[in-house]
């Protein structure tokens, strides 16, 4: 794949970086990266100060408004729940991309998952621009670093490549998004030299090159005098590091790293055995003796072993090219038997190890042992307290995809609320329609968060069923039901929402609904469409004495909509609001008309 030059901007970086050589290499019209000169940002903490308490109703009201108007698009529509939907799905194919080897049909659909998302919002909206630094990833467009918690994995990864901004167009093809992953992932580069990176964390390196030396000759040969370093590798005392750099390890070279002792001897033995096996009649005997084997040595305190007998089990039931269905079949039973109890533990914990490439390995294995191990990593996701160790959990489970679904399913359907919640968000990540008609039961669910988590999931899975669940739940009267289905449709882009939030609207003005109508309106703002200005126009035009400060706060709410709309009828609307009796209503008018750009002359 070819990249032209990239664009940098802010102060200019050495060619020798890192982060420079994937800035040049690692762009394309398509995307890109860049990275700007550092900068005061003053616009979050402005806007905070002089606030002030909300110590009285009228008060806590307005500046819920305030709060809710920073929520609303630009003049393109997007917000920053949009583009965080969107961050939550470039992070889940970058984690598979490091789990999975490459080529595999999983992987494949996750990308091309990811990528129809993003030309999706690409196309709904226009480019997308991120900046990326140390307090996180946010629009470019706006003033706060929006996107905290969850995708602070992600702003990690970025800014690990030096990557301090992120550009997306509509030239935005399946290739260049995979490349983008590959980048994200520290995956290699086809025409790179090679390189072991990760000496300085303790010679748990991984080559960045697909070509890579064998074995051997690394062992042998002495490094390229024009071989490129990484600035971290460089400071270190490299012979005896080159030493370990080479060895076999478990990871690595399961049959060839040394074994414990006698029995371990014996384990590798039958392990080769095993791996040189091609007799179909044969090879149950030898992976049922070595299952065994290995769970014997693991009861006596040798728990590597039993992960080596892991690594071969896995690496057969994978292997398409040596291996026939039957003995992949037989592979990935004997896998299963022995990732079990205390063993199934001892494999997570090597999965959640930092920095290690014992790390990815055994992710795989949690990969490919799939299903079975969904409700395990739901418990220990619940009850993790290191950010880093649950964030790989979650990294695992989303990663495992739409097989998850059945056990989710089960889960959100259970007693135990805080397990369902945690189900239903990651139903929600992995997006599978299947989950849609158990999601829509727990939008009827007395639990608030519960419900919550439910309409957010509905959102992220987008189907047209998804969609009808939420318009569904509008007419619902449970206390925020309706106005939280109004919020998420809004969140949709469907033109389903869109009617449908249209239609509910007079709906909940003849039912005196001031909260559920002001949150339809917020609704029309993320749409960005000019179709809504009728409606709009008309809550201006009401009149109401028994609810007059209801009906003020709710046309102060469309006024900030009708701001941000485009359109000539939204200015007519404007400017008639201009002229209003009631003063506040007037002066909101007349600033909103201040603040919108006229229309063009077409």
């Amino acid at each position: 794949m070819r990249f032209p030059p990239a664009r940098a901007e802010g102060k200019r970086h050495s060619e020798g970086r890192p982060g420079a050589r994937l800035q040049s290499s690692r762009m394309a019209g398509r995307w890109r990266v860049k990275k700007p000169a550092a900068r005061v940002d003053e616009g979050s903490g402005g806007r905070r100060r002089g606030r002030g308490s909300a110590s009285d109703p009228a008060r806590r009201r307005s500046m819920e408004r305030v709060e809710r108007t920073r929520e609303f698009p630009a003049s393109g529509g997007r917000t920053p729940s949009d583009v965080a939907t969107l961050l939550l799905e470039l992070g889940r194919v970058v984690k598979a991309r490091q789990f999975y080897a490459e080529g595999d049909p999983a992987l494949a659909e996750l990308v091309d998952r990811g990528f129809r998302s993003f030309r999706a919002e690409i196309e709904r909206h226009g480019r997308l621009e991120l900046e990326i630094g140390p307090s996180g990833v946010r629009m470019a467009e706006g003033n706060d670093p929006a996107f905290r918690g969850r995708l602070d994995d992600l702003a990690r990864e970025l800014s690990r490549g030096d990557v301090r901004a992120l550009r997306l167009d509509k030239s935005l093809d399946l290739r260049a998004f995979g490349a983008l992953v590959d980048a994200l992932a520290g995956a290699p580069k086809p025409a790179e030299v090679p390189r072991q990176v990760g000496d300085a964390q303790g010679g748990e390196g991984r080559e960045k090159a697909r070509s890579a030396p064998t074995r051997e000759e690394a062992a042998s040969a002495p490094p390229s005098p024009g071989q490129a370093l990484l600035p971290e590798a460089a400071g270190s005392e490299a012979p005896p590091q080159a030493q370990e750099k080479s060895a076999p390890t478990l990871d690595r070279a399961p049959l060839e790293a040394p074994p414990s002792d006698e029995r371990g001897a014996r384990l590798v033995a039958l392990l080769r055995e095993l791996d040189s096996c091609t007799d179909h009649a044969r090879y149950p005997e030898l992976a049922s003796r070595a299952g065994k084997e290995g769970a014997a040595l693991f009861e006596a305190g040798f728990p590597d072993e039993a992960y080596r007998t892991m690594r071969v089990l896995g690496m057969h039931a994978a292997d398409l090219s040596r291996r026939s269905a039957p003995q992949r079949e037989l592979a990935a039973q004997q896998l299963a038997e022995l990732a079990t109890g205390a063993r199934l533990e001892a494999l997570i914990a090597r999965a959640c190890a930092r920095g290690a490439e014992a790390s990815i390995r055994a992710s795989q294995l949690l990969l490919q042992l799939g299903a079975r191990v969904v409700p395990i990593l739901l418990q220990r996701i619940e009850v993790e307290k290191d950010p880093h160790r649950r964030g790989q959990l979650a990294g695992i489970l989303i990663a495992i995809g739409e097989k998850a679904t059945p056990e989710l399913v089960r889960v959100m359907e259970g007693g135990d609320l805080r397990r369902a919640r945690t189900a239903a968000r990651f139903a929600g990540e992995i997006q599978n329609p299947a989950a849609v008609a158990t999601l829509r039961r727990l939008m009827q669910r007395p639990d608030s968060e519960l419900r919550r988590e439910a309409a957010k999931a509905l959102v992220r899975i987008g189907h047209a069923s998804a969609v009808e669940a939420l318009v569904e739940a509008l007419e619902r009267r449970d206390d925020g039901v309706a106005a939280l289905a109004a919020y998420c449709l809004g969140a949709t882009g469907s033109p389903r929402a869109f009617d449908a939030l249209r239609e509910a609207l007079p709906r909940a003005l003849f039912r005196g609904d001031f909260e559920l109508a002001r949150e339809l309106v917020r609704a029309f703002a993320r749409f960005g469409r000019s179709e809504a200005a009728p409606d709009l126009a008309a809550i201006l035009a009401r009149k109401s004495l028994l609810k007059r400060r209801l009906l003020r706060e709710l046309k102060l709410t469309a006024i900030d909509v009708l701001a941000k709309l485009p359109g000539s009828a939204e200015l007519q609307a404007l400017a008639v609001a201009g002229e209003s009796r009631d003063a506040q209503i007037r002066e909101a008018a007349r600033r909103a008309l201040a603040r919108r750009p006229a229309p063009s002359a077409a």
